[in-house]
């Protein structure tokens, strides 16, 4: 053999054990030591988180359900009587008179919110909030009572329904005024409570729109 051919050969040899070699350490490297292991294990399990916002704060609102507001409670004298039209009242007069006090709440239906009501915009977001509305009105029966029943001479059988038109009286007026007085009320509430919560979880801007508006 000559040098030049034991020359080549050894050449050959040297290039062969690094190309073997080389992938040899780098397999190593990487299954063998715990970098390596790591690394590997960062490279192949690696993930590329994407959160859409908007469902996870609709879920947020709607958990709060029916988010109260504003509570109103108010007394009122009520005077209910039944008269015999042929007759005076110190004759056919039956007549009620009662204190009844009344408890009205109002709110916002959180649960009628849908995705389509959220648009958030980087660090601002836009809710589109349903109207407030009235969630009960209800009497108080512990602090309402009769304060007189007055009947006429000739009347031998009380009316059985003038309490009962008494209440239902009173339930109405007391609606009419919560949606009057208390609804606006309401409504301010809800504004300032969901922009303190939005801003706590992280939005720099809150812009409240209501259903009922345009």
């Amino acid at each position: 053999m000559t040098n030049n051919t034991l020359g080549a050969w050894v050449g050959r040899f040297w290039r062969n054990s690094l190309l073997i070699a080389v992938p040899v350490l780098l397999i190593w490297g990487l299954v063998g030591t715990p970098l390596g292991r790591n690394l590997l294990q960062s490279w192949l399990f690696a993930r590329t988180n994407m959160v859409n916002s908007t469902p996870i704060i609709v879920s947020k609102l709607q958990a709060l359900n029916r988010l109260e507001t504003a509570s109103q409670i108010s007394s009122s004298v009520v005077t209910s009587s039944a008269d015999r039209a042929h007759l005076p009242g110190f004759l056919g007069q039956d007549r009620l008179l009662m204190q009844i006090q009344t408890e009205t709440i109002a709110g916002i239906d959180m649960t009628r919110l849908t995705a389509g009501d959220v648009v958030v915009q980087g660090k601002g977001v836009t809710v589109r909030v349903p109207a407030p509305e009235l969630f009960s009105v209800r009497i108080d029966d512990e602090n309402s009572k009769v304060f007189s029943r007055e009947r006429g001479w000739l009347v031998c059988t009380p009316d059985i329904n003038l309490e009962s038109q008494a209440r239902l009286k009173v339930l109405a007026d007391t609606r009419a005024t919560g949606k009057t007085y208390l609804l606006p009320t309401a409504r301010t509430n809800a504004e300032t409570n969901l922009r303190q919560l939005l801003t706590t979880v992280g939005f720099e801007t809150v812009n409240i729109n209501w259903a009922d508006q345009v």
